[in-house]
Parts: structure tokens; sequence; C-alpha cells
């Protein structure tokens, strides 16, 4: 259960093969995109992780919950969808 990661990791990196045997431009194409994809998503990933850290040490989870639920309405959602 551990290797799950890699075994999804080892699937897409076949499939990816295969398909570079089919048709090696587009597949060259896509690894390309892919790759600054995620160059770009690790620029972020430490904003991320650093907001996530601060919002988790600075507000109490009793006074979120206490504004959430079937009643909150748009503030509600306002506070799920910026601390989500």
């Amino acid at each position: 259960m551990k290797f799950r990661g890699l075994r999804l990791l080892s699937v897409v990196g076949m499939i990816y093969l295969l398909l570079f045997l089919y048709d090696e431009i587009k597949v060259t194409i896509a690894v390309k995109k892919a790759a600054m994809l995620f160059g770009e998503l690790m620029l972020i990933f430490p904003l991320v992780i650093i907001v996530m850290a601060l919002i988790t040490y600075y507000v109490n989870p009793g006074k979120i919950a206490s504004h959430l639920g079937e009643e909150s309405g748009v503030k509600g959602w306002a506070i799920a969808l910026s601390a989500g």
C-alpha cells in the first residue's frame, strides 16, 4: 500500500512510453508542457504551504465551525472558499 504512488507513476510512465512509440512528436510536446506546468506549480506550493500553516496557527477551528453550516449562506461559502 505504501508504494501506491510509485505504481501510479510506473503505469503513467509505461503509457507515455507506449504513446511515444506511436507518436514521438506529440508525446515530446506533452512531456515538455507537463514539465513546465510542474515547474510553475513548484513555485506556488511553498506559498500555499505557508498560508495554510498561518491559517492553522492563527485561526481557531471552533470559531470557524460556528460560522459554517446550512444556515450560513453566502458568509459560509466565502469562509469555506477562502480557507479551503
